[in-house]
């Protein structure tokens, strides 16, 4: 059965050749490749149309810069396999990610697969990455389990951190991701997508201990990227959504989890919107984390209580905070 392997290209002409031979060199051969050249300017594009030249399984779509959703999208267009799998073209896939991935789903019947990454400093020498060791996959399936509900999923949000909320680390069926599709022009798009994933999710099969995405950590990708007010206004309406879907499935308990770190979120991007004086962006939050402590039971860092308990006394709690820190020069 085929896999469709998204691959969302900007600007990494230096990157793009060690991420497209992981996934040429893959064990499992029925592959779609399909690379989104999102409106680059540095060779990127003309690399892309190189390499499908020399292998039938690659399409290659151009389109104008329209970031990660919508060259996600675009894939998702011309997309025809059973399952799908996303990539950032500064990221690779160790070999035998694939056939592995394939081999459990076809096992489990699950919604997805939801796997784990290693974040790596670069690449190693050589046209092939490394292998997953077969010794090893054994240890990987015995560590696995099946999740079916959904109370528990929403929870592993939160237990598993980052991880569970990307998109890059989950093994999916191609007809429920064309039916979603990523929302365009926020920032923080894999947690929006996720939360409507699992609202829709009867079954998930984790595999915490399987690595196969490596994650290349560099300077100048979108996790690096400096704040912005756009930042904190997607992030908010992300938990705002989130909030909802849980309210409406009485999920009290998981309702007031996220309220609390949407909290702990809060104060963070406080703390880098003073940087910048953003004046508006402060009493948005100012506003918002007033209206958390007032509608939800929040369970907060020993920090964050000082600030709550500040809020409550109608003193703004985290400009004293961040007051007192740059006071202290930290």
């Amino acid at each position: 059965m085929t896999v469709s392997i998204i691959v969302s290209i900007y600007n990494i002409v230096d990157y793009l050749s060690y991420c497209l031979n992981s996934l040429i060199y893959q064990d499992y051969q029925d592959l779609e490749i399909i690379l989104v050249d999102d409106g680059s300017k540095d060779g990127s594009s003309q690399l892309c149309d190189e390499v499908a030249k020399s292998d039938s399984r690659i399409k290659v779509v151009h389109k104008p810069n329209g970031g990660l959703s919508s060259a996600r999208n675009a894939g998702l267009d011309i997309a025809t396999g059973k399952y799908v799998l996303f990539i950032d073209g500064d990221d690779y896939l160790t070999t035998g990610a694939v056939s592995t991935l394939v081999a459990i789903a076809e096992v489990q019947k699950v919604d997805f697969i939801q796997f784990g990454y290693e974040e790596v400093f670069g690449y190693t020498d050589g046209k092939e990455v490394s292998q997953v060791d077969s010794d090893r996959i054994q240890d990987f399936l015995e560590a696995m389990y099946v999740v079916k509900d959904r109370r528990e999923m929403y929870k592993q949000l939160y237990t598993l951190g980052g991880v569970a909320a990307s998109a890059c680390t989950k093994f999916m069926h191609l007809e429920t991701v064309k039916k979603l599709r990523f929302k365009e022009g926020i920032l923080h798009e894999d947690e929006e997508f996720t939360t409507r994933l699992l609202a829709q999710t009867n079954s998930i099969c984790y595999i915490n201990m399987f690595l196969p995405y490596k994650y290349v950590m560099r300077e100048g990708s979108i996790i690096h990227a400096a704040f912005k007010a756009k930042k904190l206004y997607d992030i908010s309406a992300i938990y705002d959504e989130r909030i909802e879907i849980l309210k409406k499935a009485e999920y009290m308990d998981l309702v007031n989890m996220t309220a609390s770190r949407y909290f702990g979120v809060l104060m963070l991007l406080y703390g880098e919107a003073m940087k910048f004086a953003d004046k508006e962006v402060c009493a948005f939050i100012h506003k918002k984390a007033k209206y958390l402590l007032s509608s939800f039971d929040l369970q907060l860092s020993v920090i964050n209580r000082i600030i709550a308990w500040l809020y409550n006394w109608g003193i703004p709690g985290a400009d004293i905070y961040y007051g007192l820190r740059k006071l202290l020069g930290k």
